[in-house]
């Protein structure tokens, strides 16, 4: 009954079914067991080979710091022996060329010897027949203690240190029968010799001091002239006319005016020139607008200012100036009403009006009117041509033709008054965009009856060798548009950048934060594409990188005038030999100046010649003048170059670059003509290196 109950239930399929569970248990326990002995077993395993990793680890950084302090010491023995070898390869050189002069010198020492032993056989003959010889102090001063003017060359001699030579000695005492012409090359002494003449016609000839002028053309040239005269006649100041062109002109012109206050009529008058120029800049700006010469004063990248004083200091006329205007520059504005050159010479007389009625004086009217007065009045001339013995003008060969015409009415050629002593180098004129012109002093000689005395010894390099208020922009922009719309023709899309400009502008002066860049972007989109350089661009923009806001860049600014008054008084320092610092100059600020070591920076083709230099051959040089466009020549950029190698004292270091730009550039033909031995850039920094 049992069996049958548990059948009809199914209990013996479900024990069976439990004892099948309980067998699969049985085995999925020992199979867990199993995997936990093998669970464990790899933990084992994972932490013996994490414990074998961090090991590994640490014997990797060990060897890599170790090879890093091995790579070190590799890199530093190889600097050590590349240093060594261009050691070694200099001491190979100075060895062989010490070795080939040992040889040359022992050469001549056994020749010397030689000829010792013949001129002592000679001696010993002479002094048994004649006796023995009294031998004077060797010197190389031509003067001999036995001439008359001996004491005076030994007083100067002890204030400067040092003789004068053959030349220099020449000079000085030459009697002025006729004029005289010192031809002198760079640091030959000629300041000192002609100062020293200077004392020599007062304290030897008995020269009223007061009948002497010395004209030189700078400042600092003036200055020099001054002390050294001083210095040389042992006083605080002499009556000497010291000064430059402008001063003597003009004291010259004053002289005459206490002579006869008639001549106050001639010319433009007025004492403060300094203020005269900025007047005579904002007059003229005015009178630029007024008669529409607006074309014209920036033709050719030359101002209207700057052709009238080039004109002027060639001696040319207001008439002249009109002529050439009209045979030039007409062209320039044919479709207008009137002519340039009408305008202009319209523009001229009232200029000249304003400028008489309100005494706007400037530095070119000193020479103007001296030159006038002495044209149109016979009185005037024989006064000043009776006012000085003796006139010196300094650096003769930047004499310009209107300083030329004015001196030969001062000193007429037919030697009737005073004499001139010139002085210059015409391998050193370098001003022809001011009028000079060297042929002056090459023709010096056929102008007047002169003699000619060569400085040519150097003493100064050696031989292996500059507010406005609160305005209305919006309305103030549609103006200007609407103007150069009108005057220039232009259309809407022409003047956009324009006013671009001005509304970022005007945003700017009402307070705005205005973005540099976006301000600088619009000023170069109305900008002519050759006005500035794409160089000077991607100056102008890395400079912005650091100055994005107007008060940013303003705090520059004044940042920039601080130092800029802090450096004029370090110059001042400098000249006086007060201030140890590196000195950047131009080459024509450097004219007259002397250094003990000179770098002339930048002699590639297109630098040094400049890549607007051309033949003199090939220029018509009256129509250049006739335009007031001088050309830049080679010639005259050859001079460049001579005065400035020739500022060196000690050492003078003449550098090119290979690239501009990251492209190759050619050199200066100058370079060979200098003769200089060219050094690599990267020996002189190995040996930088090994100094250090």
């Amino acid at each position: 009954m049992n069996n049958f109950i548990d059948k009809l239930t199914g209990k013996d399929k479900l024990i069976d079914q439990i004892n099948n569970l309980t067998k699969q248990l049985s085995q999925v326990d020992a199979e867990r067991r199993r995997i936990w002995a093998d669970l464990n077993r790899l933990n084992g395993e994972y932490k013996a080979v994490k414990d074998e990793n961090s090991k590994l680890a640490k014997l990797y950084k060990d060897t890599k710091e170790n090879y890093q302090k091995v790579s070190q010491g590799y890199n530093k023995i190889a600097r050590e022996l590349e240093q060594l070898q261009v050691e070694y390869s200099t001491l190979y050189t100075n060895a062989t060329y010490l070795n080939n002069e040992v040889e040359h010198l022992t050469s001549e020492l056994k020749t010397t010897q030689s000829e010792l032993e013949t001129k002592q056989k000679e001696l010993s003959l002479y002094e048994s027949r004649f006796g023995p010889i009294l031998e004077l102090p060797a010197t190389d001063n031509p003067v001999s203690i036995t001439d008359w003017d001996c004491s005076f060359f030994e007083a100067i001699e002890k204030i400067k240190g040092n003789p004068f030579n053959e030349n220099q000695v020449e000079a000085i005492r030459f009697d002025m029968q006729k004029h005289l012409q010192i031809i002198a090359g760079a640091g030959s002494g000629k300041t000192e010799t002609i100062c020293a003449k200077v004392a020599y016609l007062i304290q030897m000839k008995n020269v009223n001091p007061n009948r002497i002028c010395m004209m030189t053309f700078t400042r600092k040239a003036k200055e020099e002239m001054e002390e050294r005269v001083n210095k040389f006649l042992g006083v605080e100041k002499s009556k000497v006319n010291v000064s430059t062109f402008h001063g003597t002109f003009m004291g010259l012109f004053k002289q005459l005016k206490k002579q006869n206050p008639a001549y106050a009529s001639i010319g433009i008058q007025g004492d403060n020139a300094d203020q005269g120029e900025l007047d005579y800049k904002k007059e003229l700006n005015q009178l630029i607008y007024k008669y529409g010469l607006n074309n014209f004063d920036k033709w050719n990248d030359k101002s209207i200012s700057e052709r009238i004083s080039y004109w002027t200091n060639m001696g040319y006329s207001v008439e002249q100036m009109v002529e050439y205007v009209e045979k030039h520059f007409d062209s320039i504005d044919e479709k207008a009403d009137q002519p340039i050159s009408v305008r202009f010479k319209e523009m001229m007389e009232e200029f000249y009006q304003i400028r008489k009625e309100k005494e706007i004086v400037i530095y070119d009217d000193f020479l103007v009117n001296l030159y006038e007065a002495l044209q149109r009045h016979p009185a005037a001339r024989e006064f000043v041509q009776n006012r000085f013995d003796y006139i010196f003008i300094d650096e003769f060969q930047d004499i310009n033709p209107l300083q030329m015409e004015t001196v030969k009415l001062i000193c007429p050629p037919d030697g009737r008054s005073s004499k001139l002593v010139i002085v210059g180098d015409d391998d050193q004129s370098i001003y022809a965009f001011r009028g000079s012109d060297p042929i002056y002093i090459k023709n010096f000689s056929k102008t007047y009856d002169s003699i000619e005395i060569r400085l040519m010894r150097n003493y100064r390099s050696r031989p292996n060798i500059v507010n406005a208020g609160n305005w209305d922009f919006s309305g103030l922009i549609e103006d200007v548009v609407e103007f150069i719309k009108k005057e220039k023709r232009k259309t809407d899309k022409d003047v956009a950048p324009v006013k671009r400009y001005l509304t970022l502008l005007g945003e700017q002066k009402q307070g705005k934060q205005i973005k540099m860049k976006s301000l600088l972007k619009s000023f170069f989109d109305f900008l002519k594409k050759d006005s500035i350089s794409e160089e000077e661009r991607d100056w102008i923009n890395i400079e912005l990188e650091k100055y994005n806001t107007w008060s940013e860049l303003l705090g520059f600014y004044e940042r920039m005038k601080m130092r800029r008054e802090k450096m004029k008084e370090n110059l001042e320092k400098y000249h006086k030999g007060e201030y140890n610092a590196l000195y950047f100059l131009t080459i024509h600020g450097s004219k007259g100046l002397a250094f003990e070591n000179v770098f002339v920076i930048g002699c590639f083709d297109g630098g040094l010649p400049s890549n607007k230099a051309v033949q003199l051959k090939d220029v018509d040089i009256q129509s250049c003048r006739e335009k007031a466009e001088p050309p830049t020549t080679e010639e005259e950029e050859r001079r460049l170059m001579y005065v400035a190698v020739t500022r060196a004292r000690e050492r003078v270091y003449v550098t090119f670059p290979k690239k501009k730009q990251d492209k190759p550039c050619g050199r200066s033909k100058f370079l060979k003509e200098l003769n200089l031995p060219i050094v690599n850039s990267e020996e002189i920094r190995k040996k930088v290196l090994i100094l250090k």
